[in-house]
C-alpha cells in the first residue's frame, strides 16, 4: 500500500497502467529497477514518462520553443471557444425585449450551441483519432470563423440559432482533443501546469466574454451583434496560427516505451538496447537522421500540410464505439461525475447570471458583464496555484512512495476544490437570504470559479495519467454526456431558477458539489485496484 492507496495480488504481480517509476534518485528506500539508470530523464533526473524515442519527429523530442508555440495555439483557440458560449448571455433579457420573445427563447440559441457540441462530439473525435488532430483543429477554426460572421451579419433570431449550431460544431475539437495534445507534447511531470493553463484559458474566455459583451450590448451604438464582430479578427488569427504553427502531434510510439501504459521500465531499457545495437550495425555512410530506422525530421513546409498522412489502423466504427466502452472504466466514470457535472453547474450559473443579478440587484446587461471580473481574477490565481501543486505533487508523492508515481496522488487537489466551491455556493445562498451587498455574491462567484480550477486540473491530469492513449475517447464521452444534459437543462434553466428560488438553487449546487468531492475518497483508496481490473479486462474496452 502506497500512501493510502490499496493494492491486491494483481497490482503486485504485474505493472499497472498509470503507475510508473518517476524519481528514484531522491527517494528514500527507492525501488530497485533493473536498468533504471539507462532510462531517459530530464535535467533534474526525473524519469520521462512515457520514454521519448530516438525519432526527431517524436513530439517529445521537439525543441522547447516548438512545443510551447503549439501549446500557445491550443490555449488561444480554447480561450476563444470559451468566449463563444456565453458571448451574448449578459444580454438575454435585452435581446428578448428586442425580438418580443421570452428569455427562454433567446436562451434556446445557446442551448442549440450546446446540443451541436454534444451531437458533433463523438463523430468529430472519431475522425480526429483516425486521421490525426491537425485536420480537426483546422476545420474547427474555419467553422468558428464562419459561424461568428454569420451571427453578426444576419442579426435575427432564426439565423442566430443556425449560426450558433455551426459555432458549436467548431468548438468540439478543442473540448475533446486538446488535453490529448498536451499529453502528446509533454511528459507526465510537466502536464499539471499545462492542463491548469488550458483550463484557465477555457474559463478565462467564459469570464472575459460577458465583460466585453455587457459593454457592447448596453451601448445603443453597437448592440449584441457587435459581440460577434469583435471576436471575428481573433478567430481569423486563430485560423492563421493553426495553419502555420500547429503541426500534427499524434505519434505512433513503440509499445515498450509506454511505461505509463502497463509496460515495465525493463522493457523500455531492453528496447533501447536493441535499437542501439541495430544502429551500431548500420553502415557508416548512412545519414545520421536516417539511423535507427527513423525518417529525417520533417521540414516546416511538410508540417504545414492540412493532413500529415497519419491514419489509425483501427476502422472508424470501432473508434466511434470505443468512447462508450470507456465508460466501463471507473476512472472515466469518475471524471464524468466530477469534471463533467461540476463544469455543467458552472456553465449554467454563467448562463443564468443575467437573470440572477437582474432580479437580486437590478443589474443592467453592462453591470452583469462586469460581474465576471471576480471569477476571472480567481481563475487566474487558482490556475497557477493548482498547476504548480499538480506537478509538485507528482514528484513529491513519488519520492515518498519509493520513487513510484501513482495517478491517485493527483486527487489530493480535490480538497481545496471542496472547500472553495461549497463555501462559494452556500455563501451565495446566504447572501441572497440576508440581502447582503452585491460584492458578497460576486466574491462567492469568484470562489466557485477558483475552486473549479483545482477540480479540472485533478480530474483531467488523472485521466491523462490513467488513460493517456485513450484521452480523446474519454474527453469525447464526458463532454458528450455533459452537453446532452446541458441542452435539456439549458432550455429550462431560467424558469427552474425562478420556480426553485435563487437561495434554494445555490444550496442545491453546494450539495451537489459536496457529493462530487466525496466520490474522490473511494477513487483514491481503490484507484490502483480498479486500474488493474481495467488492464486485465481489455476485452471490455476494445472490439
Amino acid at each position: 500500500m502506497g500512501l493510502g492507496i490499496l493494492e491486491n495480488k494483481y497490482t503486485r504481480a504485474a505493472p499497472v497502467p498509470g503507475t510508473s517509476l518517476l524519481d528514484d534518485l531522491k527517494a528514500k528506500q527507492a525501488v530497485s529497477t533493473e536498468g533504471a539508470a539507462h532510462l531517459k530523464r530530464d535535467k533534474n533526473g526525473i524519469v520521462l514518462v512515457p520514454q521519448p524515442s530516438d525519432d526527431p519527429n517524436d513530439p517529445l523530442n521537439w525543441s522547447t520553443w516548438k512545443r510551447e508555440l503549439c501549446f500557445f495555439n491550443l490555449i488561444f483557440g480554447t480561450a476563444l471557444v470559451g468566449a463563444i458560449g456565453p458571448l451574448i448571455a449578459p444580454g438575454f433579457v435585452t435581446i428578448a425585449g428586442e425580438f418580443g420573445v421570452t428569455v427562454n427563447r433567446v436562451a434556446a440559441t445557446n442551448a442549440a450551441l450546446v446540443l451541436a457540441i454534444g451531437a458533433g462530439m463523438l463523430p468529430i473525435a472519431t475522425l480526429a483519432i483516425k486521421f490525426g488532430r491537425r485536420p480537426a483543429y483546422l476545420i474547427a477554426a474555419v467553422l468558428l470563423l464562419v459561424g461568428s460572421i454569420w451571427s453578426a451579419a444576419k442579426p435575427d433570431l432564426d439565423n442566430l440559432l443556425a449560426s450558433r449550431i455551426v459555432q458549436g460544431l467548431g468548438m468540439v475539437p478543442l473540448e475533446s482533443t486538446a488535453t490529448a495534445t498536451i499529453a502528446d507534447l509533454y511528459p507526465l511531470h510537466q502536464r499539471g501546469m499545462r492542463v491548469a493553463i488550458w483550463g484557465l484559458s477555457l474559463l478565462g474566455g467564459i469570464n472575459v466574454a460577458p465583460i466585453v459583451a455587457g459593454q457592447l450590448i448596453s451601448d445603443p451604438k453597437y448592440g449584441w451583434k457587435w459581440c460577434f464582430w469583435i471576436i471575428v479578427p481573433f478567430l481569423a488569427l486563430n485560423l492563421i496560427l493553426n495553419i502555420f504553427f500547429l503541426p500534427e502531434t499524434v505519434y505512433d510510439r513503440a509499445a515498450a516505451l509506454k511505461i505509463d501504459a502497463g509496460h515495465s521500465t525493463e522493457e523500455a531499457v531492453e528496447y533501447e538496447e536493441k535499437v542501439e545495437k541495430s544502429s551500431q550495425n548500420q553502415i557508416e555512410d548512412v545519414e545520421l537522421s536516417n539511423r535507427n530506422g527513423h525518417a529525417p525530421a520533417k521540414t516546416w513546409i511538410q508540417e504545414m500540410k492540412p493532413w500529415s498522412g497519419y491514419i489509425s489502423k483501427e476502422p472508424l466504427w470501432k473508434i466511434f464505439i470505443r468512447p462508450f466502452l470507456m465508460l466501463f472504466s471507473p476512472a472515466t466514470f469518475w471524471c464524468f461525475l466530477t469534471y463533467g457535472i461540476a463544469s455543467l453547474l458552472l456553465v449554467l450559473v454563467s448562463a443564468t447570471s443575467s437573470l440572477i443579478f437582474n432580479r437580486s440587484y437590478g443589474f443592467t446587461a453592462k453591470q452583469t458583464g462586469l460581474v465576471s471580473i471576480s471569477p476571472l481574477v480567481a481563475s487566474i490565481l487558482m490556475s497557477l496555484v493548482a498547476g504548480y501543486i499538480a506537478d509538485f505533487l507528482a514528484v513529491f508523492m513519488a519520492r515518498r512512495n519509493k520513487g513510484v508515481f501513482e495517478p491517485e496522488h493527483r486527487l489530493i487537489l480535490m480538497l481545496p476544490y471542496a472547500l472553495l466551491v461549497i463555501f462559494g455556493y452556500a455563501g451565495w445562498a446566504i447572501s441572497y437570504r440576508n440581502q447582503n451587498h452585491w460584492m458578497v455574491p460576486i466574491v462567492c462567484y469568484g470562489l466557485v470559479n477558483g475552486g473549479q480550477k483545482f477540480l479540472s486540473t485533478a480530474s483531467v491530469t488523472y485521466i491523462l495519467d490513467v488513460h493517456r492513449e485513450q484521452t480523446s475517447e474519454v474527453q469525447a464521452i464526458v463532454n458528450f454526456l455533459k452537453n446532452v444534459i446541458s441542452y435539456r437543462i439549458g432550455t429550462e434553466i431560467n424558469g427552474w431558477v425562478v420556480s426553485l428560488g435563487i437561495e434554494n438553487t445555490f444550496y442545491m449546487l453546494a450539495g451537489i458539489s459536496g457529493g462530487i468531492a466525496l466520490t474522490t475518497i473511494p477513487m483514491y483508496v481503490f484507484g490502483k485496484i480498479m486500474r488493474s481490473w481495467v488492464h486485465r479486462h481489455q476485452n471490455l474496452f476494445a472490439l
